[in-house]
């Protein structure tokens, strides 16, 4: 997460949300205690060097105690923003980018279970890691769990289906000069998402793993036929 005592706010960075380019939008605000030190604008995990303890994708919930002792107490004064996407087009993204190639934990223990590595599979996955509630692996739990804390709910939440419109009134919900242009770092080509790539099976374990998505976050629920 990225915080600004000046500006007052805290950035939760959710995965696979257009967060790498709000880091670069977000990264002149940031207060320099906040930070690893030595920030970088370039380089494999560049992100990282401008988030609180290098967390780039951390949680709110378990930074609060650190957070505390850096003065910010219960982030009351402080803004809290972040981005979602459609759940549906979420887990795709997060099969696509984390376990369709690279060497982390979580694709390993995936690719072990299910060697065809689909995206059925992949939400099969999913639906067995519910068993073990301290997994780690990434994509396992719905993006509100990154900003849920006690008595508080985010003060802007972004939709990245509407992403430039959403990173301007983001910069004017904080006060911010407006960009000039709104930096797409890791772009790709984006295409409509097409819910068919998910058979039935794999949308009901996504309606029932990311409940809390769909009722937080007002993205609508489709059912198999």
């Amino acid at each position: 997460m990225m915080i600004s005592r000046e500006k007052k706010f805290v950035f939760v960075h959710i995965y696979k949300t257009g967060g790498t380019s709000l880091t670069r939008a977000l990264l002149p605000f940031v207060s320099a205690d906040l930070h690893p030190g030595n920030p970088r604008h370039e380089g494999l995990g560049w992100q990282g060097s401008w988030h609180f303890r290098n967390g780039q994708h951390a949680k709110l919930a378990p930074a609060l105690p650190a957070l505390r002792r850096h003065g910010l107490g219960d982030l009351s004064g402080y803004r809290i923003v972040t981005f979602v996407r459609d759940p549906y087009s979420w887990v795709h993204s997060i099969w696509r980018s984390f376990y369709t190639s690279g060497g982390s934990e979580g694709r390993a223990a995936f690719t072990a279970r299910f060697p065809g590595g689909g995206l059925d599979d992949f939400c099969r996955f999913i639906a067995e890691e519910q068993a073990r509630p301290q997994t780690r692996h990434w994509g396992m739990k719905p993006q509100v769990s990154f900003f849920e804390i006690p008595g508080r709910a985010p003060d802007f939440i972004g939709r990245f289906e509407e992403y430039e419109a959403e990173v301007a009134r983001l910069m004017q919900f904080l006060g911010l000069p407006p960009l000039e242009a709104v930096p797409h770092e890791l772009r790709r080509r984006r295409r409509t998402f097409d819910l068919g790539v998910y058979a039935p099976e794999s949308l009901e374990i996504i309606n029932h793993v990311m409940a809390p998505d769909f009722r937080s976050l007002g993205y609508p629920v489709t059912t198999a036929a």
